[in-house]
């Protein structure tokens, strides 16, 4: 049998390196104990097929950050792992006030190594040949127990903007405005507006338009209360779907023992 070498370049920038290198050998114990596989911790693989590249650098714009709000899309693609991505990514009650946000994977080895390790799985995974099937024909799926669990295939997974209950009420104050409001929401352009504030719905299904009593958006009194996103909430939810145990199933790891006994570079060409 051939050993494949995954190339792991640039781990020795990754935080907490003695939880995550350790975790990432557990991930893929099968194929290496078989011998089908091994990590090079050193990146100083030269003739390997199978490379992955931390980062820990990303240049933010306003498509992913907002003042202190800071929401990349993504942790990673394959062959590649954002580990500044998963370090800055938060939720801020005031995206204007860095005192009021918080990142999802705090700098702890059960947060921030515990998201790399799943990161770094489940791109790894794609390296070595799970690149089809699953929910939506890429390999990935909706349980939050596997390594290619992606959050908007979840079951409880709802976009902010309809995510009616994680939300919290908030009440009016002199001198605020609807536009205001979801200014320090984060609700402006690129993602949002002043009307989606307007239009939003709360837990009781109510939109706050119909919550106003006025019944302008330009006309609010203080004590009035509308509905907001519930961030705290939406923090913990990714938390508990994303930094938690994962694992491949036995069907994955065989298709991996496959593709690596073939020699399948990430294209899919034999060699």
């Amino acid at each position: 049998m051939v050993t494949r070498t995954l190339n792991l370049v640039e781990f020795r920038q990754v935080p907490f390196r003695e939880f995550v290198g350790p975790r990432l050998e557990a991930a893929f114990s099968t194929l290496i104990a078989e011998g089908a596989l091994r990590l090079d911790f050193s990146g100083a693989s030269t003739d390997s097929l199978y490379q992955l590249t931390f980062v820990v650098t990303h240049n933010w714009t306003p498509i992913d950050r907002d003042r202190h709000w800071y929401r990349p899309l993504t942790a990673g693609v394959t062959g590649r792992v954002d580990v500044e991505k998963m370090r800055r990514r938060n939720f801020c009650t005031d995206v204007a006030d860095a005192a009021s946000c918080e990142a999802v994977a705090r700098e702890l080895p059960r947060e921030l190594g515990q998201s790399i390790v799943y990161t770094a799985a489940h791109e790894a995974g794609h390296i070595l040949g799970l690149e089809s099937g699953g929910v939506d024909g890429s390999a990935h799926v909706g349980d939050a127990g596997n390594f290619m669990f992606i959050n908007s295939l979840h079951a409880d997974f709802v976009p902010l903007m309809d995510d009616f209950r994680r939300t919290r009420r908030y009440r009016i104050r002199p001198g605020d405005s609807l536009s205001r409001i979801a200014d320090h929401i984060g609700f402006r352009p690129p993602l949002a507006n002043w009307t989606a504030l307007y239009n939003f719905r709360g837990q009781d299904g109510r939109r706050n338009r119909d919550l106003l009593r006025s019944g302008n958006p330009n006309l609010i009194f203080p004590n009035e209360e509308i509905w907001v996103p519930d961030y705290v909430a939406r923090r913990a939810y990714f938390r508990e779907v994303e930094i938690c145990d994962k694992r491949f199933t036995p069907e994955q790891v065989a298709t991996m023992r496959r593709f690596l006994a073939i020699g399948l570079p990430i294209d899919g060409i034999p060699i």
